[in-house]
């Protein structure tokens, strides 16, 4: 069977380069990263209008077009949370992915009430063949203020790609908001939910 997709909604985001990268629902807006380098974090109505950027705490040193790569928002009671994931690691935090490492990114809960931001390492997979390619984070999805789906994308020309979506539990992780090269703490555990190559 075969479905409709809506009309595009257009934004009011007034920045002069646009390059969105992520979007989740938050209630009855819309959350977006209208743009990965600078980078700018937006909220706006479900028709597009009303854009209010979000004073999230981002790290500088993203790296040109592999900044913050997914959004989430997650609720509990009164609490609200935004989660934001670079798709690559910052100049500090050590060098891209290759075909012998994955790359640390850092994985960050922010508090729209006033918490504190935790943020934990997160350890990509190694590109999965040799070649010209990289490997990365490419979205998350947030299933509660303690869990989350991270989704990694690897590509290599020639080769194809390689898809995985693993479950993140930050209960328990602690936060290293305070380290300037995320390669100082442990990455947080993953644990494999689907492989789109299997």
């Amino acid at each position: 069977a075969g479905f409709d997709l809506a009309p595009s909604i257009p934004h009011d985001i007034d920045l002069a380069s646009g390059d969105g990268e992520a979007i989740a629902i938050a209630g009855d807006r819309f959350l977006v990263v209208a743009n990965e380098t600078l980078p700018a974090v937006f909220s706006v109505d479900r028709t597009g209008h009303d854009a209010r950027p979000l004073a999230l705490q981002l790290r500088p040193g993203l790296r040109l077009d592999l900044g913050i790569e997914g959004i989430g928002y997650a609720v509990a009671g009164p609490r609200r949370y935004v989660f934001t994931v670079n798709e690559q690691a910052l100049e500090a935090d050590g060098p891209g992915s290759t075909v012998d490492h994955g790359t640390v990114v850092r994985l960050t809960r922010h508090s729209l009430d006033g918490e504190p931001v935790l943020e934990v390492a997160y350890l990509t997979d190694p590109v999965f063949t040799a070649g010209h390619g990289d490997a990365g984070v490419s979205d998350l999805a947030a299933l509660s203020p303690d869990r989350v789906l991270v989704l990694e994308r690897s590509w290599v020309r020639g080769a194809g790609n390689s898809i995985r979506i693993y479950a993140v539990d930050l209960r328990g992780a602690p936060s290293i908001a305070a380290l300037d090269d995320a390669r100082h703490a442990a990455p947080v555990a993953k644990r494999l939910v689907l492989d789109l190559a299997t």
